[in-house]
């Protein structure tokens, strides 16, 4: 049997700071004047760094001082925001990215996407991108309770059977792919570091060679 793939998404399919950053500087204008908060200096890479991060950890890294009240406002701004960017179509998947999704449905693979997104936004992105002609299912963070990758794997197991490779860009990736005994392949095109991916089986310099490393890495899952 085929292992099941699992792909994370935002930095693996869905070039997320297009709507990302202009969702998060309209919500940092709107805290600095609502209630004053000093807001430092951010640039693109720092904003691209919590790409992987769940809402809460992005947060308690960039303003603990902030009320966990005013954070979780916060966060629900950004994203109602992108949710109207998605909407608004301004969402956009890796070039590529559909066609090698379509020769590995071809090929039989199960495939399924955990995030650490809201619900609200794999629905969104679920309807906006038809996934379902690819995808069995979306996991999200939220409907777990903000548990990481690494508690929600081991969760799946009756749903998606194993062997498993998981697809990703960022350490938590790999790490949720280290917890279920799995092959992973880093995404160097995505949002992660060489350092974060430097332990992965194998690396993809575009979603085109994505197919070609998950066949070999298929071959090491038997």
């Amino acid at each position: 049997m085929k292992p099941s793939l699992i792909f994370d998404y935002d930095g693996t399919i869905h070039d997320t700071i297009r709507i990302y950053e202009p969702s998060l500087r309209k919500v940092l204008s709107w805290l600095e004047e609502r209630y004053e908060v000093p807001i430092p200096p951010v640039n693109r890479e720092r904003i691209a760094s919590w790409m992987g991060m769940n809402r809460r950890e992005m947060w308690e890294s960039f303003l603990p001082q902030l009320p966990f009240e005013v954070r979780e406002q916060a966060g629900a701004m950004v994203g109602r925001n992108i949710g109207e960017q998605i909407r608004e179509h301004k969402a956009a998947w890796y070039p590529g990215i559909r066609e090698t999704l379509d020769i590995l449905k071809k090929e039989g693979y199960r495939m399924a996407v955990l995030s650490n997104c809201q619900t609200a936004y794999a629905r969104s992105h679920w309807e906006e991108f038809d996934m379902g002609r690819w995808f069995t299912v979306f996991y999200d963070c939220e409907s777990y309770d903000y548990a990481p990758k690494t508690e929600i794997i081991r969760q799946l197991e009756q749903e998606l059977p194993k062997p498993y490779i998981v697809i990703g860009d960022r350490k938590k990736d790999l790490e949720c792919a280290r917890t279920s005994g799995s092959r992973f392949i880093g995404c160097r095109y995505g949002f992660g570091t060489e350092q974060e991916l430097k332990e992965a089986d194998a690396l993809a310099d575009r979603p085109e060679d994505l197919a070609e490393l998950i066949r070999t890495q298929a071959e090491h899952s038997r």
